[in-house]
């Protein structure tokens, strides 16, 4: 791409923000009503001055010391994500195994000042609730600086009465469930999602909706909504032999350079596709319950040298299905690419705006992007992949 290129790429891509936001959220919200119902739905009423804001952190924080007395015991795990040291900090030992196996490649030993530090407990294991939220939203709550100069994101979701809380001035957040025995699946395979979203996104990074293959160092980042074959791509090139850092989120960071950084270990297929990757079924955790959920397989147990942290991204591709035999690749467009990128990421990463957009338009104004139009073949998918890869 020569320079004028570069920069139409880069004019186009900025110049669409404000209509695919617009875009977006028409057809997103009405998406999101369908598939998460309450889970999304406004409640009760905004906080309005920082005093009430730190008020109720602070009561939060009492109520987590007074789990961990309860419980008498606390453990920490620690973690490298994106470069950053993280520590989960547990009020007793129910949450443990549900919050980290997705996590398990990403640990690291003991950190005396990490970057951020989130707090877990469970109402009914440590006989401690959370302090009434009547002013919070359950989409996000976002507070600009204030004459404390203090941010706060907070998500109670009515549907499973789980609490998140951030508070970006003192990096430390809690996430609260009302017991870990009715936890949902789905929160054990993308754990702390919305937290991590909100503290990596005010320290220039951001949590995106897309899978990640690899391989000589050069990472491809697969983009799309749900169904149009991203994650089946990904773990067909996992099992294929390439290196894997998420099929359904990774991070995005463009200091100074694009760069992708896993996340979680966690593969996630719809059971109808576990009939193309056969291999993967004895992996399956949740082999029991796929008529109502998704299958889980927490990949690095398995994968451990093809499961990594981070890789350089060099391209952009966007999975369509097609029916086809063969698998091809066409050029598209930045804006093509943003329009794949932007719906899912901002309405699954709740407190997502305009922050968000400034990073994907960015992203695909610098990398090639591609249109990959599937074959019927998995294991062909991922020799195509492996060959693309290589001739970068």
């Amino acid at each position: 791409m020569n320079q004028n290129d570069a920069c139409t790429c880069s004019h186009a891509s900025i110049s669409l923000k404000k209509k695919t936001c617009h875009q977006v959220r028409i057809a997103e919200e009405a998406r999101c009503d369908r598939q998460y119902g309450l889970a999304w739905q406004k409640i009760g009423k905004r906080m309005t001055d920082t005093k009430q804001e730190q008020s109720y952190f602070k009561q939060v924080c009492m109520a987590f010391e007074e789990a961990c007395q309860k419980s008498r015991e606390v453990f920490e795990c620690y973690y490298q994500i994106a470069n950053y040291p993280v520590c989960l900090r547990f009020a007793g030992n129910s949450l443990v195994p549900l919050m980290t196996g997705a996590l398990k490649h990403l640990a690291v030993q003991k950190v005396v000042k990490p970057a951020l530090t989130l707090c877990l407990w469970d109402q009914e294991g440590t006989k401690t609730d959370i302090p009434p939220a009547h002013f919070c939203k359950s989409e996000y709550y976002d507070k600009s600086a204030g004459t404390l100069n203090t941010r706060f994101y907070s998500a109670l979701q009515p549907d499973n009465g789980i609490l998140s809380l951030l508070s970006c001035e003192e990096n430390l957040g809690f996430y609260c469930v009302p017991s870990a025995m009715t936890l949902p699946y789905y929160e054990t395979a993308a754990p702390l999602r919305l937290l991590f979203h909100w503290w990596l996104k005010e320290n220039g990074a951001q949590l995106i909706h897309s899978g990640c293959i690899g391989k000589s160092g050069k990472g491809i980042l697969l983009a799309g909504k749900g169904g149009s074959g991203k994650s089946t791509t990904t773990l067909a090139c996992l099992l294929n032999g390439m290196q894997y850092l998420g099929d359904d989120y990774v991070i995005l960071s463009m200091r100074p350079d694009a760069a992708i950084y896993s996340l979680y270990n966690s593969g996630k297929i719809h059971a109808d596709n576990l009939q193309r990757l056969p291999a993967l079924l004895p992996l399956v955790k949740n082999s029991d319950s796929l008529d109502t959920q998704k299958a889980i397989a927490f990949l690095y147990d398995f994968f451990p040298s093809q499961v990594i942290g981070s890789l350089p991204l060099h391209a952009i591709l966007m999975p369509k299905i097609t029916g086809k035999k063969e698998t091809i690749i066409k050029k598209t467009s930045p804006a093509t690419a943003l329009m794949a990128l932007a719906p899912s990421t901002i309405f699954q990463m709740a407190g997502s705006g305009e922050k968000t957009l400034d990073t994907l338009a960015q992203c695909v104004s610098k990398i090639p992007v591609f249109i990959l139009e599937l074959g019927i073949e998995a294991k062909e998918i991922a020799n195509f992949l492996d060959m693309f890869i290589g001739n970068l």
